[in-house]
């Protein structure tokens, strides 16, 4: 019986220490012979019959290549794993390890990065790409900070407006219904209100927006043209904003990994991953644009005609924008009396240009303060001053003295 204690106290300690040690094994760094020692699960909200989903199974395959299968490349496309704040908090238990964010998930993991999509800061792709080229170094630091490694930076487009209602009818702008994407906590409320008189917002998730505009509870959404067709919203639309004319707010994408993960693999297979990036974002980049100009034409051929906000409200708000506001970002401190003014100067020339036409209410000190509040509210919760700084600096430098179009170069 005592032989019989002792075997069976030997067995449970063994099998105890066999699982203690089978547990203290980081997981994915054994190089076991025949199977993968790194496994990498991506998650993304494209589609994976897509120009970013052909290309990023193109590079994973040949990661796993070059690996001699080390690495093996797991991608969830079409938000499998959820919208993209669904994805950061997998990101955080370990359920995903890489990403390919959009503007939403921009904002939630790398708030700082926002105001690349600021509305009329970039007119065109050479404007886009002379800028990164710039601020690279800034973006990889502030991903490095949140505990990411950047991969790799492609393109979404420049976001228009799609309606069912004609917008040129300033009426028809301030009760549209415009969708909001849940959980981008940017004031468009107030932006858009400012820039183009539109005051009637509902926020939705991204799975959520078809059926809405479907029901009628939305009319009006703010999306590039080759979303609108992968994501079927094209069906119910009579007219959107043409980029060439009226420009857009450029929607940058970035792929990221976990920074552990990534310095948890020996320097050759780092290599091979950046290399094997770097090769493909160019080409990535390229078809997306190619992709967004046809989708464009696409869109004109199915009937849905280009409007124009009206031009005098358009125009005074963009100068606001792109003058006034952006001034108040190219110096180096905050100034908020700098601010204060220019605030005030737009508020009264739009009410001296428009105020019959548009009805335009006289600019009163309570609707300043609110205004000054939105931007310094924004760079509170989101970027500061030194990164707009930076990004702005970087962009004037690259504005061509001939601007062109957005199209694919």
């Amino acid at each position: 019986m005592t032989r019989k204690i002792l075997f069976s106290c030997l067995f449970i300690y063994f099998s105890c220490l066999f699982i203690l040690l089978s547990f203290s094994v980081p997981a994915g760094s054994a190089e076991t012979p025949g199977k993968a020692a790194y496994v990498i699960k991506w998650g993304t909200i494209a589609p994976e019959n897509t120009v970013w989903g052909n290309i990023t199974m193109q590079a994973s395959k040949e990661m796993e290549e070059k690996s001699g299968g080390r690495i093996k490349n797991i991608w969830y496309f079409g938000g499998v794993m959820g919208d993209e704040p669904d994805m950061i908090r997998k990101a955080r238990i370990n359920q995903l390890q890489g990403m390919a964010l959009l503007t939403i998930g921009i904002s939630k993991l790398m708030p700082e990065l926002t105001s690349l999509s600021l509305p009329f800061l970039f007119s065109n792709y050479d404007e886009v790409d002379c800028t990164f080229k710039q601020v690279w170094p800034m973006v990889e630091e502030i991903a490095d900070q949140k505990g990411y490694v950047v991969l790799g930076r492609a393109d979404v487009g420049f976001s228009v407006f799609f309606s069912k209602d004609n917008l040129e009818d300033h009426k028809q702008l301030k009760k549209t219904k415009v969708w909001k994407w849940s959980g981008l906590d940017l004031p468009m409320e107030e932006l858009a209100g400012w820039i183009f008189g539109m005051a009637n917002f509902v926020t939705l998730s991204l799975p959520d927006v078809l059926t809405a505009l479907q029901t009628g509870m939305v009319d009006t959404v703010y999306a590039t043209y080759y979303t609108a067709v992968a994501l079927q919203w094209q069906t119910q639309f009579k007219y959107m904003t043409d980029v060439d004319a009226l420009g857009g707010a450029y929607a940058p994408a970035l792929l990221l990994i976990k920074k552990d993960v990534f310095n948890s693999m020996p320097p050759d297979l780092q290599k091979i991953i950046r290399e094997t990036c770097d090769k493909h974002f160019t080409g990535l980049r390229l078809g997306l644009r190619k992709d967004e100009a046809q989708a464009k034409q696409e869109l004109v051929k199915r009937g849905i005609k280009f409007t124009r906000i009206d031009p005098v409200l358009y125009n005074l708000g963009r100068k606001c924008m792109d003058l006034s506001i952006y001034d108040y970002y190219r110096k180096p401190e905050v100034d908020l009396e700098f601010l204060r003014a220019n605030v005030t100067k737009c508020l009264e020339d739009l009410h001296a240009t428009a105020a019959k036409d548009l009805n335009i209410p006289q600019p009163t000190p309570e609707g300043i303060d609110k205004l000054v509040k939105v931007f310094t509210g924004m760079e509170e919760r989101f970027f500061s001053h030194k990164v707009v700084n930076r990004i702005l600096q970087a962009r004037d430098q690259c504005v061509m003295p001939e601007k062109a179009s957005p199209k694919s170069k």
